[in-house]
C-alpha cells in the first residue's frame, strides 16, 4: 500500500514548480540566506514597552475617561510598601516606630517627591484661638513621643472614623499599613529600573531587619516592571523548551540528525526573519508579542515535517534523492500552501481585537509562518540534498495504525457521526457559563511576588476595586458652593446605600470635618458649610496649615472647579462592575445631571475591555470563517468540500469552550481571540486529509479507498505536527502571564479535539455526502 501511495500524479503546476525549485536550489539557498541575514539584523532595533496601557486602543472610551481623570488631579507615579508588623496590630508603639523608620528611609529613594504614611498624615483638630473657635492641623501620630495604650486606642478610634485613613493607609483589620512614595520620574526606562531596584533593596533591608514582619511592594511602577519581567521570564524559559521539544519529536520521527537540522534551520530562519522585520518596522514588543517566536517555532515545524516525512519514505523505498524531493514538494505543495494561508488568516483576524498587544503578536507570528512556507520551498530542498542523509530501514509512517483507524471509521461511521454531534450539542450548552473576569493584577501567576502582594492587599483592604468620579462644579472655586456640595452629599449617601459599596470618600469629608472643627468638634456640625465664603476660608486655612509636600491635589483640581469622588466596592466580576457603573450613571442622569460626572478606574477599564474584545472578535471570527471558506473553495476547487471542511473545524472550539464553561467558568480577554487563531490552525488537518482524499478520488478510487489513502499518506505527519503544536501550547499555558496562559490552555485542547474529529467524524461525513452524490456506489 505504501509504495502505491505515491503513484498519485500531482497537479502539473505543482510538478513544474517543484522541478524549478530543485533545479535552482543553490541560487535560492544563497538568496534566502542573504535575505535572512539582512532581516535578522533588525532584531537589534527591537524595543520593549511594558506599560499596561498598551492593552487598550488610544480611542478606548474608558482609557480616555481615565486620562481625563489624571489630567485634572495629581496622579504621580507611586511605589507602595505594604507593612504587616509581627504583632498583627498597627496601633502598637513598636509597629508605629517601624512604619516611621521605613517612611524616613523611603524619602531617600531616587526621584521621591514625598512619602505618605500613617506617621506623616495630618488632620485638623478643633482649637480655641484668642477666644474664638478655630482649628489646627497637626500630625495624627505625635512625633518623638512614646504613646501609652490609652493614647494609641484614641488614635485607633479616630482613624476608624476617618475615611481618608481607614481602609486606605491602614487596613480594615488594623493589621497592615501602607507607606506610599510619590515619584517624579523623568522619561525613560532607566529611571524606572533605578527606582524599582532601590525599592526592592529597601524592602529586603527591612525584611532582614524585621524577619517576623511581612513586607510587599505594590504601585503603578511595580506593575509596569512586572510586565517586563514576565515577558523576559516567558521568553527565556518557554522558548528553549519548545525548541528542545521540536528536536526530540522530529528526532524520534525522522531518525536522522541531518533531517532534523534541515527542519530546524527553516524554523530558525522564519523566527529570525519575523523578529528582525519587526525590529526594522519599529515595533515594540510587549508581554504577549514577545511570545511570537514560540508560536512561529511551533507552527512552522508542520510544513517541513510533511515534506521531510514523505522525502525520507521515498528514499527508503529506493527513490533517487532528486526525484524524491521533487515528488515530496509537488505532492505537498497545495496542502501546505492552503494551511499556511488559513493559519495566517486566523492569526491576522486578531487585528479585529480591541486590545493592541494581540495585533503585534498576530502580525509577527503571521509573518513568521508565511516566510516559513517560503523557506520550506527554498532552503529545505537545498539543505536536504546537501546534507548526508541515510534513511531508516523502518517505515516512518504509522501505516498499519492509520489503516486500522480508517477502516474503523468506515465500519462505525453512523455511530461516530451521531455520537460526535451529540457531544458537540451537549458541551456547547455550557458555553454561556463562561464568565469574563479581567483583573490587571490577576494576569500575573500566583507564584510571582506582585501577585502575592496583590492578594495580600486584597485580603486586608476590603473593597480593593473602585471607581473615581470627576464631579464638575462649573466655574473656578465652584467646589465651595454649598449647593454643589449638597449634591455631592446626596450622591455620596446614595452610593453608600448600595449593597456593593464598602466605602466612599472625597473632599466632602474634609470640608465637613473642618466645619465641625470650627464649631468646637460638635458632631451636629459635621455638614456642608452654610456659605461659599465660609467653605473657601476653611479650604484656604487648611491648605496653609499643611506641611511641605502635603496638599489636596489628588482630591480637587488646580482651579477648584472639580472634585474627585471615589467609591470602593466588594469584589465584582466584569459583568457586575459594568452593571454597577450603568446603575450609577442612570442615577446621575436622573437625579444630578448638572454634576457632569465621569467615572473611571483601572478596574473599570479592564471590566469593559473583555466585553469590547469579545464584541470586536465576533466580527473578526466571522470574517476569518468567511475568508477561510473562500480560500478552501478555491484551493480544493470544490464548493462542496470547501463548505464541508468548516463543519468539523467549528466543532473543536465549541467542545472546548463548553467544557471550559462547565469545569472552569472564568476566562479573560485571551479567550475571545482563541477561536479565530485556532480556526486557522485546525483547518490544517482537514486540508491535508481532503487534499489526499480528493486526489485519490480523481484516480477513480472508491470513497473507502480514498480515505485509507489519505490516512496512510497524511495521517502520520498530522499526528506529529499536532503533538508538536499541542506540546508547544501546553508549554505556553505555563506562562506566568494570564493572557498567554489562557490562550495556551484553550487552544491546546482544541488542536487535540480537532485531530480526533478529523480522524473519526470527517470520514463519516465524507461517506455520507459522497454516498448521496453516488447512491449506486458499493463499499470497497
Amino acid at each position: 500500500m505504501v509504495s502505491n501511495s505515491f503513484e498519485n500524479k500531482p497537479l502539473p503546476f505543482d510538478s513544474k514548480l517543484a522541478a524549478w525549485l530543485v533545479k535552482k536550489r543553490l541560487a535560492l539557498l544563497l538568496v534566502s540566506l542573504i535575505i535572512i541575514l539582512i532581516s535578522a539584523a533588525g532584531v537589534f532595533g527591537l524595543t520593549f514597552n511594558s506599560n499596561y496601557r498598551l492593552l487598550f486602543n488610544e480611542d478606548n472610551p474608558q482609557l480616555k475617561a481615565y486620562d481625563h481623570l489624571q489630567a485634572h488631579f495629581s496622579q504621580a507615579e507611586t511605589l507602595a510598601f505594604l507593612v504587616a508588623p509581627a504583632s498583627g496590630d498597627i496601633f502598637e508603639q513598636q509597629s508605629l516606630d517601624l512604619i516611621k523608620q521605613l517612611t524616613v528611609a523611603a524619602q531617600d529613594l531616587p526621584y521621591a517627591q514625598g512619602v505618605q504614611s500613617l506617621t506623616t498624615f495630618q488632620r485638623s483638630q478643633p482649637q480655641q484661638v484668642d477666644g474664638e473657635e478655630g482649628f489646627t492641623v497637626d500630625f495624627l501620630i505625635p512625633r518623638d513621643q512614646v504613646l501609652d495604650k490609652q493614647s494609641l486606642e484614641t488614635i485607633r478610634l479616630s482613624l476608624h472614623n476617618d475615611p481618608m485613613l481607614h481602609n486606605r493607609l491602614v487596613s480594615a483589620d488594623d493589621e497592615v499599613s501602607l507607606v506610599v512614595v510619590h515619584l517624579a520620574l523623568p522619561e525613560g526606562k532607566a529611571a524606572m529600573n533605578e527606582v524599582v531596584k532601590a525599592g526592592e533593596a529597601l524592602k529586603l533591608k527591612y525584611q532582614q531587619k524585621h524577619p517576623d514582619a511581612t513586607f510587599y511592594l505594590l504601585g503603578g511602577i511595580i506593575i509596569t516592571d512586572a510586565f517586563l519581567k514576565v515577558a523576559v521570564y516567558d521568553a527565556t524559559h518557554l522558548f528553549p523548551f519548545v525548541f528542545a521539544l521540536g528536536l526530540i519529536i522530529q528526532g524520534i520521527l525522522f531518525r536522522s540528525v541531518s533531517a532534523v537540522l534541515a527542519s530546524m534551520l527553516v524554523v530558525g530562519a522564519a523566527v529570525a526573519f519575523a523578529m528582525g522585520l519587526a525590529g526594522w518596522l519599529g515595533m515594540s514588543l510587549n508581554q504577549t508579542s514577545a511570545l511570537a517566536p514560540l508560536l512561529i517555532l511551533t507552527l512552522a515545524l508542520a510544513d517541513s515535517t510533511h515534506i521531510i516525512t514523505q522525502y525520507l519514505t521515498l528514499l527508503r523505498l529506493g527513490e533517487e534523492k532528486l526525484q524524491a524531493i521533487k515528488t515530496s514538494l509537488a505532492d505537498n505543495m497545495q496542502p501546505i500552501f492552503l494551511t499556511t494561508i488559513t493559519t495566517g488568516i486566523g492569526l491576522l483576524c486578531m487585528n479585529f481585537s480591541d486590545s493592541p498587544p494581540f495585533h503585534d503578536f498576530a502580525n509577527i507570528t503571521a509573518i513568521g509562518i508565511f516566510v516559513a512556507l517560503i523557506f520550506t520551498l527554498t532552503l529545505l530542498p537545498a539543505t536536504l540534498l546537501l546534507l548526508p542523509i541515510k534513511p531508516s530501514n523502518r517505515d516512518l509512517n504509522l501505516t498499519k495504525i492509520m489503516q486500522i483507524i480508517s477502516r474503523f471509521t468506515v465500519q462505525y461511521r453512523h455511530y461516530l457521526f451521531w455520537s460526535t454531534g451529540i457531544v458537540v450539542l451537549v458541551t456547547a450548552v455550557f458555553i454561556p457559563k463562561n464568565e469574563l473576569n479581567d483583573n490587571l493584577l490577576e494576569y500575573f501567576d500566583q507564584k510571582l511576588e506582585i501577585r502575592q502582594a496583590a492578594d495580600f492587599a486584597a485580603a486586608h483592604f476590603s473593597g480593593f476595586q473602585s471607581i473615581d468620579y470627576v464631579l464638575d462644579a462649573g466655574p473656578a472655586e465652584g467646589i465651595n458652593d454649598p449647593a454643589f456640595l449638597e449634591k455631592v452629599s446626596q450622591f455620596t449617601l446614595w452610593l453608600e446605600s448600595l449593597p456593593e459599596t464598602t466605602q466612599v470618600f472625597s473632599y466632602l469629608d474634609t470640608v465637613k470635618r473642618l466645619n465641625q472643627d470650627m464649631h468646637n468638634g460638635d458632631p451636629a456640625w459635621y455638614r456642608v458649610p452654610e456659605s461659599r465664603e465660609l467653605a473657601g476660608q476653611y479650604l484656604l486655612l487648611y491648605e496653609l496649615s499643611l506641611q511641605a509636600g502635603q496638599d489636596l491635589n489628588d482630591l480637587i483640581n488646580h482651579d477648584r472647579s472639580k472634585l474627585k469622588l471615589t467609591v470602593f466596592f466588594h469584589p465584582l466580576t466584569n459583568r457586575e462592575q459594568v452593571a454597577l457603573e450603568s446603575r450609577i450613571n442612570q442615577w446621575l442622569d436622573r437625579e444630578q445631571p448638572s454634576l457632569n460626572a465621569a467615572g473611571a478606574s483601572q478596574s473599570l477599564m479592564f471590566a469593559h475591555l473583555g466585553n469590547q474584545v469579545i464584541d470586536s472578535m465576533i466580527s473578526g471570527s466571522f470574517f476569518a470563517l468567511a475568508l477561510i471558506t473562500v480560500v478552501l473553495i478555491i484551493g480544493l476547487r470544490s464548493w462542496r468540500y470547501g463548505f464541508l471542511s468548516l463543519i468539523p473545524n467549528a466543532f473543536p472550539a465549541a467542545i472546548t469552550y463548553g467544557l471550559w464553561g462547565l469545569l472552569v467558568g472564568e476566562i479573560n480577554q485571551a479567550a475571545a481571540v482563541t477561536f479565530s487563531v485556532s480556526l486557522g490552525i485546525v483547518v490544517d488537518d482537514t486540508v491535508h486529509i481532503l487534499s489526499k482524499y480528493l486526489k485519490a478520488k480523481k484516480r477513480g478510487e472508491t470513497t473507502e479507498q480514498a480515505l485509507e489513502y489519505a490516512f496512510t499518506t497524511a495521517g502520520t505527519a498530522l499526528v506529529i505536527t499536532s503533538v508538536v503544536i499541542t506540546a508547544g501550547l501546553l508549554l505556553l499555558s505555563q506562562s506566568v502571564f494570564g493572557i498567554n496562559a489562557i490562550m495556551g490552555k484553550m487552544v491546546a485542547p482544541i488542536i487535540v479535539i480537532a485531530l480526533i474529529i478529523d480522524f473519526l467524524f470527517l470520514p463519516a461525513l465524507l461517506i455520507l455526502v459522497d454516498a448521496k452524490k453516488k447512491p449506486g456506489q458499493k463499499p470497497a
